[in-house]
């Protein structure tokens, strides 16, 4: 098995469908715990100069990226909608993606389960 040789360089942070109503369904001990855990990744993103690609799912339905979520974002809250299960189905994030040029993909969210098993699957393939 090759060496993982993750860095700042070759790696991206993907911030899947962190929104509000998904986000009112967990106990609030436990969101707060995610959201603090979620924005320290952020604050070392921002820090080491790694991207964040942020999505949203039916942003209509679901609501907009938790509020704490998009303050710690500032200027990297620029979500790509999605009415597809996976992000990689949007033109747009997948230019983004592949523009950002990384090996590595870091992914959260709430409710990725599947979409990171898909993301990661069609990353690999590329």
């Amino acid at each position: 098995m090759d060496k993982f040789d993750i860095t700042t360089q070759n790696s991206v942070y993907v911030l899947i469908d962190f929104q509000t109503n998904l986000a009112s369904a967990m106990k609030k001990e436990v969101m707060d715990n995610v959201e603090r855990n979620v924005g320290l990744m952020i604050s070392a993103c921002h820090t080491l100069d790694v991207p964040i690609l942020v999505t949203e799912q039916y942003k209509k339905g679901l609501g907009m990226t938790v509020e704490r979520i998009r303050t710690k974002l500032a200027d990297d809250y620029k979500p790509f909608d999605k009415t597809d299960f996976s992000c990689y189905a949007n033109p747009e994030f997948l230019s983004m993606f592949k523009k950002a040029d990384r090996k590595y993909v870091l992914i959260s969210g709430i409710e990725a389960h599947g979409e990171r098993r898909w993301i990661t699957w069609l990353m690999r393939e590329q």
